[in-house]
């Protein structure tokens, strides 16, 4: 069984970065109300190495969550992502875009395979849409790779048909199920760290 000790680690140091347990990432999940430094990541998809983006960089409820070319034409804000403990300070998280601090959410609360994967206005733990947790798969190279699983479907985030293509919609995915591979593994990226004395960022 593996923690995330080691991101926990690298982190502070950078300030001064289904069976088995479900993982929070360490130091990089703030809490809602704790002062201090905010690490923004790009989430990176294992199969296409594309970031998961706000499509458009919309502003709206609703708007579609994609896979983009990391920092590619048009992408900013929209691709960088913190990790905040929902309850402050342990267990699933919400995962919350920069350029509009919403949260990546499953449209319509669905526990449907293929869901669409959206952003929202952040609702609170009874929200559990807006729940999920990194539950460590593999190392490879230098990186570990995770499932990350909504809290409300227990379904993975998965890029659909796993298709490598810009603008490929984001869905939730039966994890593991008939099709699923790489397309559903994720890593983290430090892109930005910003200071708050809030800790909203």
């Amino acid at each position: 069984m593996r923690t995330l000790r080691k991101t926990t680690q690298l982190t502070v140091a950078a300030a001064g970065l289904v069976a088995g347990v479900l993982l929070a990432p360490g130091a990089a999940a703030a809490s809602a109300s704790s002062p201090g430094p905010v690490y923004w990541y790009r989430i990176i998809a294992g199969h296409s190495s594309q970031c998961l983006d706000v499509a458009h960089a919309h502003r709206h409820n609703g708007a579609r969550v994609v896979q983009g070319i990391c920092g590619g034409p048009g992408a900013g804000s929209n691709q960088h992502w913190r990790i905040q403990y929902a309850n402050g300070s342990d267990g699933p998280v919400r995962i919350v875009v920069r350029h509009s601090g919403k949260c990546l959410d499953v449209a319509g609360a669905s526990r449907a395979h293929a869901a669409d994967v959206v952003q929202a206005t952040c609702w609170g733990p009874a929200a559990t849409s807006q729940l999920w947790r990194f539950k460590y798969v593999k190392s490879l190279g230098s990186h570990d790779w995770y499932w990350i699983v909504n809290q409300n479907s227990g379904k993975c985030l998965d890029v659909a048909h796993g298709y490598i293509n810009h603008a490929a919609r984001v869905v939730q995915g039966t994890c593991g199920g008939p099709g699923a591979g790489s397309n559903q593994l994720w890593r983290r990226q430090t892109t930005a760290v910003t200071w708050t004395e809030s800790g909203r960022g």
